[in-house]
């Protein structure tokens, strides 16, 4: 395997009435995935909007129902607005095992039911380590209103580096994003897009510091906030965005998705896609 191709979606805001919205946000899925035949598909939360929905549970069960046609890996994390309803993330969670598709998940640790795993891509020349993490919804200590990375994340962070140490060009998954992407006003090189204010948590836990002294995640990847698709170098480390996915949420830019792909040499190369509605 010289290369492995990851699609990443993010922000669906799918809702429970199946729209024409919904329908386009299906389409464009259904056409990246076929276009650009990725080995994993990895969804970076709010693939929902549950607030004030009876049962929207059902929505999250038509995605993985409309999923299961293709023949492609999937990993998924949560955002803040997938449980908001009468429900929690583990019947979600245990919604996606109803996929063959579903990934391994490995080294998974569940707190305050937030589940953070890992995915090993083992290449012949280079091994990758896909680490996920769910950050959460809103911040119970009530400080800022995003919520954030849990502290005994940040020590898995270290304890599955220990582990894995042949892996050391690895890649990070997560919805909100880290309070570092702050960091873009000052820096110097940026490509792609800053439109909005970034909504990250207020409470910093330490992942990017974290990061930062293992030295082996290199490239970090959130959604979160729609008309923002940017990315930038920040200490060696890589922080990016994916592009907005879903059609039924504000945001101004094109619909879409970010493909990362991971070279037998070690390489990681990122680009947005674009959906094309006339296709």
């Amino acid at each position: 395997m010289e290369q492995f191709k990851i699609i990443q979606f993010t922000d669906l805001h799918l809702g429970p009435h199946h729209d024409d919205k919904d329908q386009q946000t299906f389409q464009l899925i259904k056409q990246i995935t076929e276009t650009y035949n990725p080995d994993l598909l990895i969804f970076t939360g709010d693939q929902i909007w549950s607030e004030g929905i009876v049962d929207a549970y059902k929505t999250y069960k038509r995605l993985i129902d409309f999923l299961n046609q293709f023949n492609t890996r999937l990993a998924f994390t949560y955002g803040n607005h997938d449980s908001e309803s009468n429900y929690d993330r583990s019947l979600l969670r245990s919604i996606e095992k109803q996929t063959e598709f579903l990934t391994e998940k490995f080294e998974s640790k569940v707190i305050n039911d937030k589940e953070a795993y890992v995915i090993p891509v083992d290449m012949e020349n280079a091994k990758y380590l896909l680490y996920v993490i769910d950050t959460g919804s809103t911040d119970r200590t009530h400080y800022g209103l995003y919520d954030f990375v849990e502290p005994g994340h940040n020590v898995w962070l270290s304890d599955v580096q220990r582990k894995y140490k042949g892996y050391n060009n690895n890649l990070l998954f997560t919805h909100i994003p880290l309070p570092e992407y702050n960091a873009v006003i000052e820096a110097r090189q940026i490509k792609g897009g800053k439109n909005e204010t970034i909504g990250s948590p207020l409470l910093n836990t330490g992942t990017y510091a974290h990061i930062l002294l293992n030295g082996d995640i290199k490239n970090v990847f959130a959604g979160h906030d729609h008309d923002n698709d940017f990315s930038f170098n920040l200490n060696g480390v890589s922080l990016h965005y994916g592009r907005v996915s879903g059609f039924n949420c504000y945001g101004d830019l094109c619909r879409g998705a970010r493909e990362i792909v991971l070279n037998d040499n070690g390489l990681v190369e990122t680009r947005i896609i674009e959906y094309d509605s006339t296709l």
